[in-house]
């Protein structure tokens, strides 16, 4: 998968924005700090749910342990797709000291998979992933 495979697969779901890892894509970028509310957001795109959960959705939602997707590493590492390999994270000075990651498939160099950047190092990860599920949801 070649970064430009992965940029257009970006770029494509964006475009559409019809997707539900779109909109919480979109929500993570605009969030200061953890949010419960937008972890369910989360849980229920990632997993096909619809949001706000009802039902079983709440029942798959505290059988998985309430992730906190938004304020805890380790959760925000389980949106990776299993098909990724890598995820990288950075630190840059130059954008107010946003933390950068980047999460890529096994086939993909890293240096063609587009960082993301947030104030907040797990938002930066939520977004990464999220932003690798909208690229495998437009097959690329």
């Amino acid at each position: 998968m070649s970064g430009k495979r992965i940029i257009d697969g970006l770029n494509e779901a964006l475009a559409h924005a019809s997707s539900p890892v779109a909109d919480v894509f979109a929500r993570v970028q605009r969030v200061a700090a953890p949010d419960p509310e937008l972890d369910q957001a989360i849980f229920a795109a990632v997993y096909g749910w619809s949001f706000p959960l009802h039902g079983a959705a709440v029942s798959d939602y505290i059988s998985r342990g309430r992730p906190a997707y938004t304020a805890t590493l380790d959760a925000a590492r389980t949106l990776i797709p299993p098909e990724h390999s890598f995820a990288l994270f950075d630190h840059d000075a130059k954008l107010g000291g946003s933390a950068g990651a980047k999460v890529g498939h096994r086939t993909a160099r890293a240096e063609d998979v587009p960082w993301v950047y947030h104030p907040d190092p797990v938002l930066a990860l939520c977004a990464a992933a999220l932003m690798a599920r909208m690229a495998m949801e437009c097959g690329r």
